[in-house]
């Protein structure tokens, strides 16, 4: 039998207790910390969206100033903001990829153009100096 004194039970009890509060102070701080997280997790999430929404593609038969194009618009904002951010980043990495091989094509045939128009022009002044010289 471990007899313990009165003096002895009550420091015990009070280190128990500085512990808990110290545990408690920490949980607290925890608490904060995530509340502060998660106030910012909507205006992130619509932050993603408007990014999405700046490089998405558009049909170009819709007039910007028409009524059909405010509400593709409305529509598909409506549509992204259901979807969690990983799902709108994939979308937009999909829409990016998308629009830089559109570009890449575009560089290539413009290259294209050029070297047969610079072809072209050669040609001109080749036939050019040929006529003269007869």
């Amino acid at each position: 039998i471990i007899v313990c004194s009165f003096e002895d039970l009550k420091k015990r009890h009070e280190k128990e207790e500085e512990q808990i509060r110290a545990e408690v102070m920490k949980l607290q701080e925890t608490i904060q910390e995530i509340s502060a997280s998660t106030e910012r997790v909507p205006h992130v999430k619509r932050y993603i969206c408007d990014f999405y929404m700046e490089f998405m593609d558009i049909p170009p038969e819709l007039d910007p100033e028409s009524k059909d194009h405010a509400e593709f618009l409305a529509r598909h904002r409506m549509d992204i903001e259901r979807k969690g951010p990983p799902s709108v980043l994939d979308a937009l990495k999909q829409n990016l990829r998308k629009l830089l091989a559109d570009k890449e094509s575009e560089m290539l045939a413009m290259k294209t153009a050029i070297a047969q128009s610079a072809e072209m022009k050669q040609q001109d002044e080749e036939d050019s100096q040929a006529q003269m010289a007869q």
